[in-house]
């Protein structure tokens, strides 16, 4: 069984700029693959009980989109490569991260 893709793992691989804003903390990298298809593939985002999921991109996709990991609070902004891991310190924060997203 193979181990699964966390945003932890995605941070660790493909991220090498990081701060803090308020109450998150935010990576920045980079997707060296194709498109959005790939890099959802790629985490697993469509796989049934992988902790990364594929959230409703509101017309963008593949080019913009939000992965969320609710076990590490954290979600994972797709932009034409360009990768935005914010991890959030508490549940409240991360469910307003997650609710701002939706409204979006």
């Amino acid at each position: 069984m193979s181990t699964p893709i966390t945003a932890g793992r995605v941070i660790r691989r493909l991220c090498t700029e990081n701060h803090r804003e308020g109450d998150h903390e935010v990576h920045r990298g980079f997707v060296g693959m194709a498109d959005g298809y790939e890099f959802v593939s790629a985490v697993g985002g469509w796989h049934p009980g992988n902790p990364i999921k594929l959230l409703p991109d509101g017309g963008s996709w593949p080019y913009a989109f939000a992965l969320a990991d609710d076990a590490e609070r954290s979600l994972i902004h797709y932009v034409e490569g360009d990768l935005v891991v914010c991890v959030y310190d508490t549940d409240a924060a991360y469910d307003a991260a997650l609710a701002a997203y939706a409204a979006s």
